[in-house]
């Protein structure tokens, strides 16, 4: 399973502009023409054509771990291109400034196929616009749009995101329908981040130290929850769904649920689409099953299983699961504690529970955090 996030981690860099230092052109033109260029940290190996000193036109990239044949315009990847990983993991289709963008096909190690529409490297998920029954159980949710304005990491304008985050909650509306529940938007609103001026430290720690128990899922959680200013942002009694950019936190998130149905101060913490991040909407179902008590479970068909992102089967042993919760804590009090938002490249490293004081901790994934 490790395998496989590190693969994404370089599917993410390798489809950025190719930076390297000292790059050699081995033969050719690497100015105006045909030519073969090579960087030696990271490797790789680019043969095709050049204007302006820039890849642009057709051509391939070879590193160690991959292979990407198609089109570039100013070193960016626009136009029809194939990558594919020595994981398994593949992606053809249109591009658009290095983003899967376009008609395409992803392809996961588990064999998951999504083919159809990308944006902003994101699959996207259209189904009809989905109502309650009578019957449903309505669950609040609340979405931010969080605004940051550090360094590279800028979203300033925030609302140009509503419609992939509305898409994101229909379509787990679509999967949940059946088993019914029903995530009723109440509100979406900006919500603004404060970044501390250890900001940088702090995530450098989440990267490289960070290790699996109470102390650090505690120390992080905690840190989220002032960085996106949680107490002063968060819609009580509601799911809080914050979405922030691409690559501000390290992976796609995590979960955790209180017991006895007290969920006080909880949300989920989610980038917006990316190359990285290509199964939002999966994945935001996936972890709203945990909101309503329900652990993993299943295999790689399954919305709840804990290896696999890209399932759809809502089980019977799911529905019960959910049901039981509803009626035994949640119906007398429909408060929220927390959930983070687990990874969508495929597969989860793992599956373990984690008691912390009153509630379950339920890892997935790379990032391990429940944030108070």
């Amino acid at each position: 399973m490790k395998k496989i996030f590190i693969i994404l981690v370089l599917n993410l860099f390798f489809c950025n502009t190719i930076v390297s230092a000292n790059p050699i052109c081995e033969k050719g033109d690497c100015i105006n023409g045909e030519g073969i260029l090579t960087y030696k940290n990271p490797y790789l190996k680019y043969e095709g054509n050049f204007k302006e000193g820039k890849i642009h036109g057709y051509g391939v990239i070879t590193g160690t771990k991959y292979i990407y044949e198609g089109n570039h315009i100013n070193s960016r990847k626009n136009g029809f291109g194939k990558i594919e990983f020595n994981s398994g993991l593949s992606y053809e289709g249109e591009w658009k400034d290095n983003k899967h963008d376009g008609n395409g096909t992803l392809i996961l190690p588990s064999g998951h196929v999504f083919k159809g529409k990308f944006k902003n490297g994101g699959y996207v998920v259209d189904v009809a616009k989905v109502n309650p029954d009578s019957n449903s159980i309505i669950i609040p949710v609340t979405i931010h749009l969080l605004e940051v304005n550090y360094k590279n990491l800028v979203s300033n304008n925030p609302n140009k995101n509503i419609e992939e985050v509305e898409r994101h909650l229909n379509y787990a509306n679509y999967l949940w329908k059946d088993a019914g529940f029903y995530f009723k938007l109440t509100k979406i609103q900006n919500s603004k981040s404060k970044i501390p001026k250890n900001f940088d430290k702090m995530v450098k720690w989440r990267k490289t130290k960070y290790k699996q128990n109470v102390t650090d899922g505690n120390k992080w959680r905690d840190y989220v929850a002032k960085v996106i200013k949680h107490k002063k942002n968060k819609v009580d009694k509601t799911i809080n769904i914050y979405f922030f950019p691409s690559g501000m936190f390290p992976g796609c998130g995590t979960a955790a649920h209180r017991a006895k149905g007290n969920f006080n101060k909880t949300f989920i913490f989610l980038p917006y689409s990316s190359n990285m991040c290509s199964l939002q909407s999966f994945s935001l179902a996936h972890e709203l099953g945990h909101t309503i008590g329900v652990s993993h479970m299943g295999g790689k068909n399954d919305l709840m299983s804990g290896e696999y992102v890209g399932g759809t089967n809502i089980s019977l042993k799911v529905i019960d699961q959910a049901k039981l919760e509803y009626e035994t804590y949640l119906k007398k009090n429909l408060e929220w504690l927390s959930i983070g938002f687990c990874g969508t490249t495929g597969a989860r490293l793992e599956h373990r529970e984690i008691k912390l004081k009153n509630f379950t901790y339920y890892p997935c994934w790379i990032i391990n955090i429940s944030i108070n």
